[in-house]
């Protein structure tokens, strides 16, 4: 969790919690449940060190390019962030066209950006837009406040987690939801990168139905 001299953090393995030995849940299957509640153990023993910020990762992600990787955290640790996704999926047709469609809409709104500091630009209209003005604080690659399918691979702050570990609660989205859902009420600053830093290796798909119906 923590950076040392010689890695880029100090490592610690959270035993994952087992769905087989939890009780019923209300609104989702066993296995969502307890992998929600991996991630807040995982969040709970960080918070029990000194450390501002953490990386969370599944023990099934990949890092595709660990140099960039490193790089992109040495960007992200002199920037005011909450959570950042440095891992996605990309499941199907319609998740691959969100993600395009959010790409674009940050290199839109990075030209707004610049377009905003021209001379005679200041004060259009334009240029007092919230998306506007926060693409002049976004650091190149990323997109804020998107977040995609993936929750195998992102780097918290101390802040955010606090405030994870209350909300959710009782449990009725699954993690990948959650985040999702979390990033466009933009209560906290949540970056995605473009171009995907770690994948998961491939595993069996759930079968269960990861929600339950109530009449």
């Amino acid at each position: 969790m923590q950076e040392t001299a010689n890695s880029i953090f100090r490592t610690n393995r959270v035993n994952a919690i087992n769905s087989r030995k939890l009780p019923e849940h209300d609104f989702v299957s066993s296995g969502v449940h307890a992998a929600w509640l991996s991630h807040l153990k995982a969040m709970s023993d960080f918070l029990q060190t000194d450390a501002e910020f953490a990386l969370i990762a599944e023990d099934d992600f990949h890092i595709t390019n660990m140099k960039e990787l490193s790089n992109y955290i040495e960007i992200l640790k002199a920037l005011d962030w909450d959570m950042v996704q440095l891992g996605f999926l990309k499941p199907g047709v319609d998740t691959k066209i969100k993600i395009f469609i959010a790409n674009t809409e940050g290199l839109i709104f990075d030209l707004l950006g610049k377009l905003s500091q021209m001379p005679g630009l200041t004060t259009k209209s334009f240029s007092s837009r919230m998306r506007v003005k926060q693409s002049l604080d976004t650091p190149r690659g990323f997109v804020v406040d998107d977040c995609q399918p993936g929750a195998h691979f992102y780097l918290v702050r101390r802040t955010f987690c606090q405030s994870i570990l209350i909300l959710n609660n009782p449990q009725f989205l699954s993690i990948d939801d959650f985040y999702t859902a979390l990033s466009r009420m933009r209560t906290f600053k949540m970056l995605r990168v473009k171009r995907n830093l770690a994948t998961q290796k491939p595993f069996s798909a759930w079968a269960g139905p990861r929600f339950k119906r109530t009449l």
